[in-house]
């Protein structure tokens, strides 16, 4: 939970007016339209302290079949991200004791997302003037703060798309709206594995069963194969000597501490050679900028405003493992990078390089679980 937030929570995701308010020990965060072009921090602890199950019932008027079947879906989005380790990090099923209202919170339609002390008491939906498609990513969006997420600017790390917890007052300016939000992407779901799991990273286990999230290059190629560490699902192989697989995550909340880790095996038993992971960092600062929807609201991380970051420094080595796979699964983890610069954000790189030779060529090897690990 926020220090900030010391009472109470309501995120109100909305197409309309923007207004904020305290009073007494009720905190109130009301979301309207309108942003620069901040890029997503994926991770930062929101004012709920976050349901694994979220079980919940359709109360009051207003309900029919079919909205009811909108709000699962938006719901049922974030139940597809699997753990690092197979599973799922959370589950929303009805039928629980969590209230879900219809209700007419004012002009245009939204969502409002009510903690107390931290603990998740209900989720109002307003339908005005919502479409199908639009009910469920606001509905979605709210189960991502019952889940314990806070908001994030409206460009993802990866591909640049409009996160799911984009926060409502970014929309309008960038002529996006509701629809645009139906994700998840990178950032919700490195989000979600940050506030359950130890990893910073997305899709870190390969268990989408795709490269998702994941850049390369060095003339690399990348396929996801069945069977992983433990018996998962899921791992990738990485083709190309020199050839290396990468993933960005935007990290909100300074100091940062981490460490690399990953998951290795060689693909043929007589091949040889190493696979190395390392962290790079660079340092962001935002300033301050009274001329936009979001300002001095704290709808954005630590009440920062919506303008894009001034990146301090280029990009940095901090930490890194050389290890040699066997024809066994086996796991490596650096030393301990800690963060303590003070600054408002971080962007964190992982890249893993493969180093392998089969008979003199270019060959395979086979990586899981390749995540920053926090410490």
């Amino acid at each position: 939970m926020n220090g900030d937030q010391s009472a109470a929570h309501h995120d109100r995701y909305r197409r309309d007016l923007l207004v904020a308010g305290v009073f007494l020990l009720l905190v109130g965060a009301f979301l309207g339209i309108g942003s620069s072009t901040a890029d997503a921090f994926p991770w930062r602890q929101g004012a709920c302290d976050g349901l694994v199950n979220l079980n919940y019932n359709f109360a009051g008027t207003g309900w029919t079949p079919t909205r009811e079947g909108w709000f699962s879906d938006g719901a049922d989005d974030w139940d597809s991200i699997r753990k690092p380790n197979g599973g799922y990090l959370v589950d929303s099923a009805s039928g629980g004791n969590i209230e879900v209202w219809i209700k007419d919170t004012g002009p245009g339609g939204g969502g409002v997302t009510s903690c107390v002390l931290g603990n998740l008491k209900s989720i109002t939906i307003d339908p005005d003037g919502l479409s199908s498609t639009q009910f469920r990513a606001v509905a979605s969006h709210e189960v991502g703060h019952a889940h314990g997420l806070d908001h994030t600017g409206p460009y993802d790390s990866f591909d640049g798309d409009l996160p799911t917890m984009t926060a409502g007052c970014a929309l309008d300016e960038i002529g996006k709206g509701f629809a645009d939000t139906i994700g998840p992407e990178q950032d919700d779901y490195a989000s979600l594995t940050a506030t359950f799991e130890t990893d910073y990273h997305a899709n870190n286990g390969f268990e989408r069963g795709s490269s998702l999230f994941w850049g390369k290059g060095g003339g690399a190629s990348v396929a996801i194969k069945n069977g992983g560490v433990d018996g998962s699902a899921k791992y990738a192989r990485l083709y190309g000597y020199g050839g290396y697989m990468y993933q960005t995550i935007r990290i909100a909340d300074s100091p940062n501490s981490s460490r690399a880790r990953i998951n290795y095996r060689k693909y043929y038993s007589i091949s040889s050679g190493t696979v190395w992971a390392g962290l790079y960092s660079r340092k962001l600062d935002y300033v301050n900028d009274t001329t936009t929807s979001c300002a001095g609201t704290g709808q954005y991380h630590n009440g920062w405003n919506f303008v894009s970051p001034t990146v301090l420094t280029g990009w940095t080595y901090e930490k890194g493992i050389s290890r040699t796979p066997s024809s066994s699964w086996n796991y490596g983890t650096s030393s301990l990078w800690s963060d303590a610069s003070g600054w408002d954000g971080t962007d964190l790189r992982l890249y893993v390089y493969n180093y392998m030779k089969h008979e003199g060529s270019s060959t395979y090897v086979r990586l899981d679980r390749l995540r920053a690990y926090k410490s």
